[in-house]
């Protein structure tokens, strides 16, 4: 059964205090690379996956000019904000719709789309589910269309015990069961949280199987200080995402 956390009031609560909660894309520091690899969406229809509080999909047609958006999630709590964050702004009736939906299971028509876009949610999924939405999305793509999303970094959900560690006064990240593949359990403003460790190899051959051409692969982004300092936790020491284009050939 698919992970809904974000319908505990506890942690939706938690979560829309976050500062990509509370400001959007501003709060995104990763948002101006995605933007980069999304490009131009004049008059394009975007799906926009795992959409939480809506901000891309209004961003798509407010300043991206996009034909249309289809918003889905899982979590009712998101979609209901999402959809009071919409009709609070100028957008056109209908511009944007939104579904309530699992990625485990969806299923998409061909050709539906000229972009889709999913942040942060493809490490939620098993293996075998994501191959299977990968398939969908390629089906669903118009020629040329493109796949754009983000992960949590394969370094990021390796560990067993994912968390800063101190030797000798200087802090490090963890690196052990990288090859293991599979679920990690994991205490994220609640306890036991559901992930899934893939290795980079694996998220690329998926895009490669699904019949997709890679176009862009970055484990930084624009802005990111990748100055070590070792006596800090910070971007210095180790990747936090992977931003991944793929298109429709």
């Amino acid at each position: 059964m698919a992970q809904n956390i974000y319908d505990t009031s506890d942690f939706f609560s938690e979560y829309s205090k976050l500062p990509r909660s509370m400001r959007g894309l501003d709060g995104a520091p990763e948002w101006p690379t995605l933007r980069m690899l999304v490009g131009d969406i004049r008059d394009k229809r975007v799906l926009d996956l795992a959409t939480g509080f809506g901000w891309v999909a209004r961003w798509a047609v407010q300043e991206g000019d996009a034909r249309s958006v289809h918003a889905i999630d899982i979590s009712e709590n998101m979609l209901k904000r999402a959809r009071e964050m919409t009709a609070a702004q100028d957008i056109v009736e209908g511009k944007i719709t939104y579904q309530r939906g699992n990625l485990e299971d969806l299923t998409l028509s061909e050709g539906e789309y000229d972009l889709v876009y999913c942040s942060l949610a493809f490490h939620y999924l098993p293996t075998d589910k994501l191959r299977r939405l990968l398939t969908e999305i390629y089906k669903s793509l118009s020629s040329g269309g493109k796949l754009v999303f983000s992960v949590e970094h394969p370094v990021m959900t390796a560990p067993s015990d994912a968390q800063w560690k101190w030797d000798n006064g200087q802090v490090f990240w963890p690196l052990n069961q990288y090859w293991k593949e599979g679920l990690r359990i994991t205490d994220w403003m609640t306890p036991g949280v559901r992930k899934y460790h893939r290795t980079i190899d694996t998220y690329l051959t998926l895009l490669i199987e699904a019949g997709l051409i890679l176009t862009a692969f970055k484990e930084a982004w624009e802005g990111l200080d990748l100055e070590t300092k070792l006596e800090e936790t910070g971007e210095g020491h180790r990747p936090y995402f992977l931003l991944v284009s793929a298109k429709k050939p």
